[in-house]
């Protein structure tokens, strides 16, 4: 007899990201899976089922995933933004969707999409994945559906800072979902500290769990990648893997290299940068790289479901982040590696590595951030005996290992479940 409670989890977001990620993970947790019948359900279009179709094999996609017909601007504002429409043109469309989306359709639309789901799982528990706050609208969508439907167990995970309110309805919506959340679940500290500084959230609903990364073997050798790549295995490789837009801050990782080419170049000749993932900022990034002669030395690999297989490969993976982070899972999957990392100081970041013992944190100050990437970068080529990889493994191990987020995880939903 199956006993297991039911477990619905519910997530949506323009790309499939890190977050998204994160719930894959969270999905194929063993711990989990003993204790709860999993279904995951996720605003389907083309974008992120092309992430679902990468993480999940066809029997898991008929077992465990739920794509559910959801209205969003997001992702369509997402595609005018890659355009090469006229600025004009795009702010036009953009406009447009925003008029249409203050009218509320898209909400009634989904609150009912959401209620269809909710009676067909039957879920003793809901699980709410946002990429940030107020982040996703129908995620908010998800909470009201539930508890139309007298859902009394609702965890609510926010993986960004909360943005600060804009006004009267700000307020309205945040105490409804602040009242219906049996509680909260973000990753650092800074996280929790903002939702109850910026979205006034109840404090003792607030729960904080670090993040995991499942610790993937490579497919892929350093020698071989290499090889495909035309890069000399001497060479000293650095990797950054995220989406390429501004507050991932890759611009200024490529400022660090120009820099190092024009005051040492005999150093820059043996450096070599791998550039994994799509965004917007893709051409901007293109073009910099071509005006500033650093085409022989940065290779743009696009998406890469096995992302691992360059984090692998590399000598020093770098996270120049500026803006809008929580606990970033490239960085623990870095760490799983046991490599040398260079990170920017702010948000979980600082929770993930401890600066000078297990990688190098540096200031995300947009003026100082290029050259303390280059010094840094100068200095790892000139002494490459540093332990900071063996201690982030030993990090990762102690903190953010699959097991120990299971296991954290199911003491959350059984303390949800559990309570009158």
């Amino acid at each position: 007899m199956n006993c297991k409670r039911k477990l619905l989890i519910y997530s949506d977001c323009y790309i499939y990201g890190g977050s998204e990620r994160l719930m894959s993970f969270l999905i194929k947790n063993p711990l989990i899976q003993e204790n709860y019948n999993i279904t995951f359900a996720y605003r389907n279009h083309k974008i992120y089922q092309n992430g679902i179709n990468k993480e999940f094999n066809d029997q898991e996609k008929g077992e465990l995933l739920f794509p559910v017909s959801i209205i969003s601007n997001s992702t369509l504002i997402y595609k005018i933004n890659l355009t090469k429409f006229p600025v004009i043109f795009k702010l036009i469309l953009k406009s447009i969707l925003i008029l249409i989306d203050i009218t509320r359709i898209y909400s009634c639309y989904n609150i009912i999409s959401h209620i269809i789901t909710i009676k067909k799982i039957l879920p003793d528990i809901i699980h709410i994945n946002n990429g940030g706050y107020p982040g996703a609208k129908s995620c908010n969508s998800m909470v009201l559906a539930a508890k139309l439907l007298h859902i009394k167990h609702i965890v609510y995970q926010i993986n960004n800072i909360a943005q600060k309110r804009t006004g009267l309805f700000d307020r309205q919506i945040d105490h409804f979902i602040n009242k219906s959340i049996s509680c909260f679940i973000t990753a650092s500290k800074l996280a929790s500290d903002k939702l109850i500084k910026e979205r006034k959230f109840q404090v003792t609903k607030i729960k904080q769990l670090p993040n995991t990364v499942i610790d993937e073997s490579p497919t892929l050798s350093r020698v071989e990648l290499l090889y495909d790549l035309s890069i000399n295995p001497s060479d000293f490789i650095l990797c950054t893997v995220g989406f390429l837009t501004k507050r991932k801050g890759q611009q200024f990782l490529l400022e660090a290299l120009y820099q190092i080419s024009q005051k040492q170049p005999e150093i820059f000749e043996n450096i070599r940068l791998i550039l994994v993932g799509d965004g917007e900022e893709r051409q901007f990034l293109l073009d910099f790289v071509e005006k500033h002669k650093l085409v022989s030395n940065v290779f743009f690999i696009g998406y890469q479901s096995r992302s691992i297989n360059y984090i692998n490969a590399c000598d020093v993976f770098v996270l120049p982040s500026i803006a809008n982070e929580d606990m970033p899972l490239v960085v623990l999957s870095a760490m799983s590696k046991g490599k040398t990392i260079i990170a920017t100081d702010f948000a979980g970041i600082r929770e993930e590595i401890e600066n000078g013992v297990s990688g190098i944190l540096i200031s995300p100050k947009i003026d100082t951030i290029a050259i303390d990437l280059a010094n840094k970068i100068v200095e790892l080529y000139k002494n490459r005996d540093y332990l900071f990889g063996e201690e982030a493994n030993k990090r990762f191990n102690n903190l953010f290992s699959n097991q120990v987020y299971g296991q954290a995880l199911i003491n959350i939903y059984n303390s949800t479940l559990n309570e009158k």
